[in-house]
């Protein structure tokens, strides 16, 4: 009985050992799994969070960017506008319609802008547009603007403030010191932008999936929101005491904090932008919940995964174990399941070897899309400083068309005087030569800033080519060797003939004096295809076919940091005096204005190479080889009613006009103009108009005249090329046009070809 006994006692301790043994061997099993788990939970949610981060950083950074390069190019449009001679003038002599009239222009050119006022030195509102009856008169001296302005007679941006002329919307004002030639501040100029405004500059801007970008003026209240409505309510003091001591005297911090309008907590990154002085926020910022998002499902994939490798580990465990305790019956088995188990461990390290190779792929391509976004900022950055500086040379180079208008016009009459003393008549050329000059210089400023105005035609760019073969034989030297390499069957292209020789010419020119030594000149052109991974390296590109213009030379060459600034105006390699910087600059603004692409190669010692890209022209227009060479002026008897608001070009005209013979009827407004028709319309057989005047437009007036008097001709003249016959620097068809400034010689000859209902443009 007692041998019985310890029988069954043994037999039952030998399957709880087996039992406990598997039990271990599953444990030791399982917690390599759940370690490795944990650590890849750990190292994959570092990372993922600090991209996550990142992504606020780049925001805020750009949005930073953005706002300081906006504020600063505002402050420089106050400071400019405020220097003009003419508004200094007008605030001396208490002009203050004159006043107004300078600040309707100013609003008028620029949407962003609601509101424009001088006030004294004081702070008391003295001209304004438009006219707010109830704040005339009234001192302003309590408010942002006055104080940041007055403290140091410099420009300022004000903070979030609201109007008091009605409807009063919120805004922020851009203020400016008006200086007398002595530089005593005898005024300060003001504009307003609304917050909408303001709110628009970064709508675009994203953060994560359902992000966004806000700002906050220095103290603290809302100036740009997108996702509310800007002049709902002043929204002050924006950052709770807490958010404010986190955020502290750092440059930019991340942190989440609780949105006190749309009452969600977000993780935001700060990042102060200095602005006249004082320290603005940026907001880059995403609701946690889903800036977190990826962050979460990440972690559940790995814990997930970590189950299931556990089970799997236990499982195999389980059947190791059980394995041992098997008969020798199942030794064929068991070698089986053994060669069944190296593979699955194979497999493993495999997996695990391609999860490491994915990772680093991953790191990879995150660094290689980051230079990218790096890269694409850059050239967005270098493209807006292009336009701004563009926008303020063709601004300048305008206001100088009418001047030299009357300098050339008077000088070329004068010299038809033939009783002139020869010492006059030698100042008088010598004023006409500055002159020329200068009308140079204001083409090449409004060729750069793209706002000269083509007649494009369809023309074979080979043609145009040749027809310069023999004045780039003159320009160049003797020790040069031009080479031309011209493609059979070209494309035909869509440009201004007349320009596109310019560019050729300059091109050419730049590459001869790269060669002090001599060398060779090879111009070549081609058709090419630009494909989508061009346009991907290039932003300003489109992808399609394209006829290429090629220059390259055997020059001196250029270093890399060179090569990135030619493009810049006035940036020259020549020394002092032998170059303006606006070459490559102007060539810059043809080819783009033409819808074409210019691209530079080149290295010290190994000569440069220019490509311009020219889209290939799908029009069955007839091709235009080279331009038309111009009829000389003819004289004629007929009446003319000449409309120009500029009181010197209209005197010049008048008398340019009446020294041919012609009867002239000289208007200095629209209004006029009607009244002169109304007297002697069936008299008047041509109409020559300014574009752009006060009141009513030229064209306005054209319609008017002509569908009172049909067979009434009518020619526009103007200096400015944003009007409603010229649109992006191209002239509509079927208008008669004389580009400002122009001559005696240039207005009479377009005169009679209107008149004989021609269709050439003159040149000077």
């Amino acid at each position: 009985m007692g041998t019985a006994t310890s029988s069954r006692t043994l037999t039952e301790a030998v399957p709880r050992n087996h039992l406990g043994r598997m039990l271990l061997t599953v444990v030791l099993a399982v917690i390599p799994v759940f370690a490795l788990c944990l650590f890849a939970w750990s190292e994959s949610s570092e990372s993922l969070e600090i991209l996550i981060r990142s992504n606020n950083y780049a925001a805020a950074d750009s949005a930073a960017s953005d706002l300081e390069s906006k504020m600063s190019q505002r402050m420089i449009v106050a400071q400019t506008f405020a220097s003009l001679p003419a508004v200094v003038n007008d605030v001396m002599r208490n002009d203050k319609e004159a006043a107004r009239e300078r600040l309707r222009t100013l609003v008028s050119n620029d949407p962003r802008i609601n509101r424009a006022f001088i006030a004294d030195a004081k702070g008391t509102m003295w001209s304004d547009f438009p006219f707010a009856p109830e704040s005339q008169g009234v001192n302003f001296s309590g408010r942002d603007w006055y104080k940041g302005v007055s403290a140091s007679w410099q420009p300022y941006v004000s903070r979030v403030y609201r109007r008091h002329a009605a409807p009063a919307p919120l805004l922020i004002a851009v203020a400016a010191p008006v200086k007398s030639p002595a530089g005593d501040v005898i005024g300060i100029l003001v504009y307003q932008i609304l917050l909408e405004a303001l709110s628009d500059q970064f709508k675009d801007i994203n953060v994560g999936s359902n992000g966004f970008v806000m700002v906050l003026d220095y103290a603290g209240t809302v100036a740009a929101h997108p996702r509310i409505d800007p002049q709902s309510k002043m929204h002050e003091s924006f950052l709770s005491e807490d958010a404010v001591k986190r955020v502290g005297d750092s440059e930019r911090a991340t942190l989440e904090y609780r949105d006190p309008i749309l009452a969600e907590t977000m993780l935001a990154t700060f990042q102060k932008v200095s602005i006249a002085g004082h320290d603005w926020i940026i907001i880059a910022q995403q609701p946690v919940a889903h800036a977190y998002a990826p962050l979460h499902a990440l972690r559940w994939q790995i814990l997930i995964a970590g189950i299931l490798l556990a089970g799997c580990a236990g499982t195999l465990a389980v059947v190791l174990e059980h394995g041992r305790h098997r008969t020798r019956a199942l030794n064929r088995d068991l070698a089986t399941i053994n060669v069944r188990l190296r593979n699955e461990m194979a497999q493993r390290e495999q997996a695990q070897e391609a999860l490491q190779r994915s990772k680093e792929e991953l790191e990879r391509r995150v660094e290689e899309r980051t230079n990218q976004l790096r890269s694409k900022e850059e050239q967005l950055l270098q493209a807006q400083k292009m336009e701004a500086v563009g926008r303020l040379a063709g601004g300048v180079a305008h206001d100088f068309n009418n001047l030299l208008t009357a300098i050339m016009g008077f000088s070329e009459l004068s010299l038809t005087d033939k009783t002139l003393p020869g010492h006059v008549r030698q100042y008088i050329e010598q004023v006409k030569v500055a002159g020329t000059r200068a009308t140079d210089l204001t083409r090449q400023l409004l060729a750069f800033s793209r706002k000269q105005v083509l007649q494009p035609v369809t023309a074979d760019l080979n043609a145009i080519l040749r027809s310069t073969d023999k004045l780039l034989q003159r320009l160049i030297r003797e020790d040069i060797d031009l080479v031309f390499v011209l493609a059979g069957e070209l494309d035909p292209v869509y440009v201004d003939p007349g320009q596109m020789g310019l560019v050729l010419v300059n091109l050419v020119v730049n590459a001869r004096d790269a060669m002090p030594r001599g060398g060779k000149i090879v111009i070549e052109t081609a058709n090419c295809l630009l494909d989508a991974k061009y346009a991907a390296d290039h932003s300003e590109v489109t992808p399609g076919e394209y006829v290429m213009l090629a220059v390259s030379d055997t020059g001196t060459g250029m270093d890399k940091d060179t090569l990135s600034k030619i493009f810049e105006p006035f940036f020259t390699t020549k020394e002092v005096g032998k170059g303006t910087g606006l070459g490559l600059a102007m060539i810059h603004g043809i080819v783009k204005q033409s819808g074409g692409h210019i691209w530079a190669y080149s290295e010290p010692g190994k000569g440069s190479t220019f490509k311009v890209y020219l889209p290939r022209s799908l029009s069955e227009e007839p091709r235009q080889n080279a331009p038309e060479v111009l009829p000389a002026p003819m004289r004629g008897n007929e009446t003319i009613l000449l409309v120009e608001d500029e009181a010197l070009v209209r005197d010049f005209a008048t008398l340019a006009l009446t020294s041919q013979g012609y009867t002239v009827l000289a208007a200095s407004s629209a209004e006029m103009a009607l009244e002169l028709a109304h007297d002697y319309g069936p008299l008047v057989r041509l109409m020559v108009t300014d574009v752009v005047m006060p009141g009513m437009s030229g064209t306005e007036l054209a319609r008017k005249l002509t569908a009172r008097f049909p067979g009434l001709r009518v020619l526009f003249m103007s200096g400015y090329t944003e009007n409603a016959i010229v649109h992006h620097g191209v002239l509509a068809n079927g208008i008669n046009f004389l580009q400002k400034p122009l001559s005696a010689t240039a207005l009479c000859a377009k005169v009679r070809q209107v008149l004989d209902g021609a269709n050439e443009q003159p040149k000077e």
